[in-house]
């Protein structure tokens, strides 16, 4: 049974949108890793999620950008403490790349 053009079209949009959706679970976990064991990470998600939150003014740009600044800040601190287990991790991440795109 030959397939249609628009068959085609939906299963690859499917899996575009899965992929997408996997990507999102991804940086969510490592979010919620990151609030659970660096308490600059956690009062700043208690202080964006909390129900106070929605009364203030600021825009919603704006708390993402302070939610990843403070990520980032976490990460860069912990990668300077553990340089050389912060090399084998990207190591193995870029050999993890080649391999699934083989």
């Amino acid at each position: 049974m030959p397939l249609d053009v628009a068959t085609v079209g939906s299963v690859r949009t499917r899996r575009r949108i899965g992929e997408a959706a996997l990507s999102l679970g991804g940086l969510l976990v490592l979010l919620v890793v990151l609030a659970t064991f660096n308490p600059r990470v956690r009062e700043q998600v208690a202080l964006h999620v909390s129900p106070d939150s929605a009364t203030t003014y600021t825009t919603e740009g704006t708390t993402v950008r302070d939610l990843a600044l403070v990520a980032y800040e976490s990460v860069r601190d912990v990668s300077i403490e553990h340089a050389p287990l912060t090399m084998f991790v990207l190591a193995g991440t870029v050999l993890l790349i080649f391999m699934l795109r083989t």
